[in-house]
This record gives C-alpha cells, sequence and structure tokens, in this order.
C-alpha cells in the first residue's frame, strides 16, 4: 500500500434483518439500497461535521414488487431515480421514491440498463440517453424534461442477448455477451467484437473523465476506446477477479472477494486495500464531496476520501515522489487544487531532488533542480567541496536529513553530474544576465573583468555568476589526471569568466597549474601577472634543466611552460599594440639576455622556427589575441620603433645578435631609410675587424661568414 487514500467505516449493518442488500446507490450523505424484499431504503447520514458517521434509516418505497431490486441508478440533477426489479424498469422521483413512470410492455423481460448521464462544469450532458437491456434487443430511449419521462426512440436487435452494458462515448456502447465483449454504436447499430472474457463473469466500467472503458478478463482490467481499441500499454492486475470496478479519479476501485483495492489508473500500482469481505458493489456519490460506498449483502462500507493535500504529504513522507508527482497532475475538481497545483509541482520535484541526491543519483538530483528553478546556491551547497570557503554556509534546505558525499567514488559521479548542471547556469546566463542579480545575496561582491575584489577575503558571499564560474575550476581540477592533465580546464579558462580573481590564482597555484594560470590572466589583460608567472617558471627551467629534458608524457610536454618561448609567444602578440610597448620592453629582457637567438623573435614578429629549448609546444595557447582574448592567425608586426630595439639588443646582447635583428627587420619590412642600412654596415665592419684581430676571420673574411659564423 502506497498511501492512504480513503478512510472506511462500516456505515450500514443489516445483519439482523430479515432482507439483504442487492443493489446500491448513493447520493450526497444519502445512502439508497435495493433489497432483497423489493424495497429501496434510504439511509442518511444524521453525524455532524467532523464526526463518525451515523446513518438512520429515513424512509422506503412502497412495496411495488416482492422480487429484489437488482440495479439502481439516481440522477439528483433531474431529481429521478431508476430501479429494476422483476425485469421491469421503474422512474421514480427522488428523493420521495414515488413511481413516475414504469416502462411499457415492449420493455419488459429487461435485464440491465445503461445511460450515457455525466455531469460537469455546464450541469448534464445535453442528451440523456438510455438503453435496455432485453433478450437480443436494445431499446433506445431518451429523456425529455417537458414530459419529466423517458422516450422511445428505436429498438435495435443483435444477433444475441446482451448481459451487461457500459457506455463508451458518444453513441457507442459496450456489451458482454455469452463470451465475448463487443463494441455496439447505437446509431449505425453496428456490432464490433473486442476479445473474450475469459473463464469469470464479464465486470464493464464507465472512465467518463479519460472516454474510456474498462472491461475485465479474468484478473486483468483492460482500457479501450469507443471503437473497442486498447487505449493503455499495460492492463491492471488484480489478485482475483473482480466482481465490480469503479472508477472515481484518479483511481479504480475494485470489490473483490476479500477486499475493496484501490489503485492508480495510470501506472496501476496499488494505493490501498481495505479489507471488506464478499464485496459485490460499488458506488460514489455526485453531489458533495466524492464519497465511495461499497457493499455486500449484509453491510455498507463509507470511504471518505483523504484529502489531496494530506495524501500528497503521505507520499512525501514516504519517500513515493512519482507517485506524489502524479497525484499532483490529475484533475481533482478542486479549485484550491488546481491554483496550487505549479507551487505543489515544485515542491515535490524539489524534496525529490533531495532523496535522489541521498540516494546518489546525482544527475537525475541535478536534473529536478534545474526544472524546478531552486535557488542554485541551494543546491551548490550540497557539494562543499567543489567550492571556495566560506560560500553558501548561510544555506537552509527543505529537508531534514542530508547524507554528505564521503566516498571518493560518489564524489567523482557527483563531479560528472555538476559540470552539466553549471554549465546550464552559464548559458542562462549568457540569455538573461539579469537571472544571477535575482537570486544574487545583496551582500555579494561586485565583480569586475580586471579588478582584484576578492569575496573570499571578506567571508561575503560572491555574486553567484563568479560562484558558477569558480565552481567551474574546482569541478574541471577535481576530474584531471594530475599526471595527464586535459585541455579542459584551459579552455573553459581561455575564454571570458566571472571567477573570483584570488580564489583561482590561489587553487591554480596551489596545483602547479601555471598554464591555466596564464590563460587566465590573459582572458582578464592582466598581462603583467602573466608575463611575471611565465618569467617566474622560465628561470626554473635554467635551473632544473636535466629534469625537465627526462622524458615526459606528449601532453605534459604539451602544457609545460618551462623555457623563453611561452614568453616569446604572449609577448609577440602584445608587441603590435603601442600600449603595451613599456610591457614588453620590460619582459623581452630576461629572454634576450637569456635566449639571445629566441628572444629576436619578439621584434621580428617570425614564426617560431625548428630548435628552441627541444620540449615540444610551449606556446600559450593555440594562437590567441593576449590584447582582447580572441583566437586569432593574423600576424601582426611590433609596434616597437627599430631604433628603440637598436638600442635595448645593444644594452643587452652582443654586436652579433644586433646584426641578426637588422638583417631580418629589414628583409621582413623592405625598409629603406639610410640609417638602419648604415649601422648595419658599421656592425659588420666592427665584427670583421674584432675577427681579424682574434684570429679567425683572415683575408677571408666577409660579411657573410660574419653573420654565419657569429
Amino acid at each position: 500500500m502506497s498511501h492512504e487514500a480513503y478512510y472506511s467505516t462500516c456505515a450500514i449493518d443489516v445483519s439482523r434483518e430479515s432482507f439483504h442488500i442487492t443493489s446500491l446507490q448513493a447520493c450526497g450523505r444519502r445512502i439508497i439500497l435495493g433489497c432483497s424484499d423489493g424495497l429501496i431504503r434510504v439511509f442518511e447520514d444524521r453525524s455532524q461535521p467532523n464526526d463518525k458517521a451515523d446513518y438512520k434509516p429515513t424512509f422506503s418505497s412502497e412495496s411495488f414488487t416482492r422480487k429484489s431490486v437488482d440495479q439502481l441508478e439516481v440522477f439528483p440533477l433531474e431529481g429521478i431515480m431508476l430501479s429494476l426489479s422483476d425485469q421491469i424498469l421503474r422512474l421514480h422521483s427522488f428523493p420521495s421514491l414515488e413511481v413516475r413512470q414504469e416502462f411499457d410492455t415492449k420493455s419488459r423481460g429487461c435485464l440491465s440498463f445503461v445511460t450515457n448521464h455525466t455531469t460537469s462544469k455546464k450541469g448534464p450532458t445535453s442528451s440523456f440517453m438510455l438503453c435496455l437491456s432485453l433478450k437480443r434487443r436494445i431499446h433506445v430511449y431518451e429523456w425529455s424534461d417537458s414530459q419529466f419521462a423517458f422516450g422511445f426512440r428505436k429498438e435495435i436487435n443483435l444477433p444475441e442477448t446482451p448481459r451487461k452494458m457500459g457506455w463508451a462515448s458518444g453513441m457507442s456502447i459496450a456489451c458482454s455477451f455469452y463470451r465475448e465483449y463487443k463494441i455496439l454504436d447505437c446509431k449505425t447499430e453496428k456490432l464490433t467484437t473486442i476479445f473474450p472474457f475469459g473463464k469469470r463473469h464479464a465486470v464493464i466500467c464507465r472512465m467518463e473523465s479519460t472516454n474510456e472503458v474498462l472491461l475485465t478478463k479474468n484478473n486483468h482490467g483492460i482500457c479501450v476506446d469507443q471503437y473497442g481499441k486498447p487505449t493503455r500499454t499495460e492492463p491492471i492486475e488484480w489478485s482475483e477477479p473482480p466482481n465490480f470496478v469503479l472508477y472515481c479519479r484518479p483511481y479504480v476501485i475494485a470489490a473483490t472477494s476479500k477486499a475493496v483495492d484501490v489503485r492508480f489508473v495510470s501506472n496501476r500500482l496499488p494505493v490501498q486495500v481495505i479489507n471488506f469481505n464478499k464485496a459485490t458493489m460499488v458506488a460514489t456519490t455526485f453531489l458533495g464531496e466524492k464519497m465511495v460506498v461499497a457493499a455486500n449483502a449484509e453491510q455498507v462500507l463509507q470511504m471518505t476520501p483523504v484529502s489531496p493535500n494530506d495524501q500528497l504529504e503521505e507520499l512525501v513522507a514516504k519517500c513515493n515522489f512519482e507517485t506524489a508527482l502524479m497525484l499532483i497532475e490529475e484533475d481533482l475538481n478542486d479549485v484550491k487544487w488546481r491554483e496550487n497545483r505549479a507551487t505543489l509541482r515544485r515542491k515535490v520535484r524539489t524534496q525529490y531532488g533531495y532523496h535522489l541526491y541521498n540516494q546518489r543519483e546525482f544527475e537525475t538530483a541535478l536534473q529536478l533542480f534545474q526544472a524546478t528553478e531552486t535557488n542554485p546556491r541551494q543546491v551548490l551547497a550540497l557539494f562543499p567541496q567543489m567550492l571556495p570557503k566560506g560560500q553558501c554556509k548561510n544555506v537552509t534546505h527543505p529537508v531534514d536529513h542530508i547524507v554528505g558525499i564521503e566516498k571518493r567514488e560518489d564524489l567523482f559521479k557527483a563531479v560528472g553530474a555538476l559540470i552539466a548542471y553549471l554549465e546550464h547556469l552559464r548559458n542562462r546566463f549568457k540569455i538573461n544576465p539579469s537571472y544571477f542579480k535575482s537570486t544574487s545575496t545583496s551582500s555579494a561582491t561586485a565583480h569586475t573583468n580586471t579588478g582584484r575584489l576578492s569575496s573570499s577575503s571578506s567571508q561575503q558571499e560572491m555574486p553567484l555568476n563568479t560562484l558558477v564560474d569558480t565552481a567551474l575550476v574546482f569541478v574541471f581540477l577535481e576530474i584531471d589526471n594530475p599526471n595527464q592533465p586535459s585541455r579542459a580546464l584551459l579552455t573553459f579558462l581561455s575564454q571570458e569568466t566571472a571567477c573570483d580573481l584570488a580564489v583561482t590564482e590561489e587553487i591554480l597555484t596551489t596545483r602547479g597549474r601555471f598554464r591555466e594560470l596564464v590563460a587566465f590572466y590573459k582572458t582578464r589583460e592582466m598581462h603583467e601577472s602573466a608575463l611575471k608567472l611565465l618569467k617566474k617558471v622560465g628561470h626554473d627551467d635554467k635551473k632544473n634543466k636535466k629534469k625537465h629534458k627526462k622524458k615526459q608524457p606528449k601532453e605534459t610536454a604539451q602544457l609545460s611552460l618551462h623555457g623563453p618561448n611561452p614568453t616569446i609567444e604572449y609577448l609577440i602578440e602584445l608587441a603590435p599594440y603601442r600600449e603595451y610597448q613599456d610591457l614588453v620592453i620590460t619582459y623581452a629582457e630576461w629572454v634576450v639576455k637569456e635566449y639571445p637567438l629566441e628572444g629576436l623573435r619578439i621584434f621580428t614578429g617570425d614564426p617560431r622556427e625548428n630548435g628552441g629549448d627541444g620540449d615540444g609546444d610551449h606556446g600559450v595557447d593555440d594562437g590567441g589575441d593576449a590584447k582582447n582574448g580572441t583566437t586569432t592567425k593574423e600576424h601582426k608586426r611590433s609596434t616597437i620603433p627599430a631604433r628603440l630595439v637598436l638600442k635595448l639588443l645593444k644594452s643587452w646582447c652582443g654586436p652579433s645578435i644586433v646584426v641578426m635583428y637588422l638583417e631580418k627587420y629589414l628583409k621582413n619590412t623592405n625598409n629603406t631609410m639610410a640609417a638602419l642600412h648604415n649601422e648595419l654596415v658599421f656592425l659588420y665592419l666592427d665584427l670583421i675587424q674584432k675577427a681579424r684581430i682574434s684570429g679567425l676571420g683572415g683575408n677571408k673574411a666577409g660579411p657573410s661568414s660574419s653573420s654565419s659564423s657569429s
């Protein structure tokens, strides 16, 4: 049993009477019994609200037959009731039970009857039809308000006698014959076979709100439409064949020999089992709350519906969240229920998400949080390992018990699901930037793209977009293999992010992820910080040359920042911009002094030549524009004046390097300035003179040999 849908109590007991119950109906606070002695007895609940039901007999019909009353049906809006006794159908006023019409001799021998009567917001159906089952034929009647009686419309002849009937939809009725079910179209008189009903007797139940008919086949219930075609893939299955079935949205209630079985139609799962022996009939009220009554020959069981909110609370308390969500989607003819449906759905989905989190189903849990738009801080607080210190500490959760993540395998599983959730938040911010503002706390520190504000230093809550991007850094670091780091974090930090500066610097420095830190600085145009780091790592390369010359995995080598090349590539990208001229000169000095041949590329803008330090691809990125963080393949030359470069090179290194610069510069630019050409000639002469003095050049020394020797 998933939950309690009905409160049950014995309403009427006639075990000591001389008659037994043969048919049953309910209307408001009244229960109408058809009895074996031919009388119709009305019992009314005289109890006060919220008290136990107290049914007292109020009146009974006159004795119009000595045979049992086999079938009853009340129509309170029309103020009438139909009764079938001794194969004669009678029309009564209700609640007086006065006989107003006894159907003519053509309709004597009636075995059962069925109507298309229904109630809705607009009242009863526009055309109130009645069908009588007789031997090998059906009579069709229509209600007339002016005459306050049913008028005969047509007779339909059949090849065999219909035993039971149930209205399907429109003018179609489902009939059980000797061995099988058939659908009869009362307009065209077409009869369509559905399927045999098995070894036990047939039961037909009309499902008004869904325009379906439920037909039993042994202990299975199969739903069909007005054409007899199955509407659901799986049948309802009971422990034994039911004696009677009633549909009371959202439940189907079956009377069996041992109990009254209540279950959902949509998922066919049992909801409640009420012990009640030999139940043969079930009915529901048309007015007021939808009370259900079940009866056997001696007793009537009253089933009062539990309020939807109470059912929902019980389902959530028992962690039956899928059933709870199913109940929320049902239209229970309750105005307040419909108005609060969205709120209830969100609340239950959120609690379901926490339940799945505790069950370590992180992906589904985060999808529910995403669908319900749960406060992202509330969600991220569930993953404290992936948050900077001091973040989401004051978050309260709508559940009492949360199972923290302690096992390593659980954390890895959670991180994989968290990436998709954080990416969803980032995409949402791109579409609607105000989303983060609406969910940020008032104490959050404002984030700037280039500033050095740190929310962690003041223990304030970060702005939500900052928290999300910073959490992504933690997540990528968690899933990365330190021995073979992937490019996921580098790719993320190479684009514009809102990561907290101080926290990101600290975590990347602690983990030794300098390449990612350089990319992070670059996107924020913090070029001096990036170049300081590149200089530090580049100097470390010279101190630990032997260590870095050892064979490394290809991926590790490609992500290394050791040597001069990363700084050179970075400065080449800055050199074309005049505002960075001083910065380029400052950080070009150590490169040119320590690696003069490679350092010249900073000023000539030449692509990196083969050779270098032999460590593979050590560039900062794949061709990004250091000024704005964009990726471009366009080659731009340095804007630093050649005369200034000459002055710097003369102070940093020997004349041979200056010669190499001038040669490349004049070749690449086709510059015709006489002063530069003269400078190159003087440098050649100076080198030749020095070579002769040292005895290395001899008479054969010339400009080209000087250049090559240098």
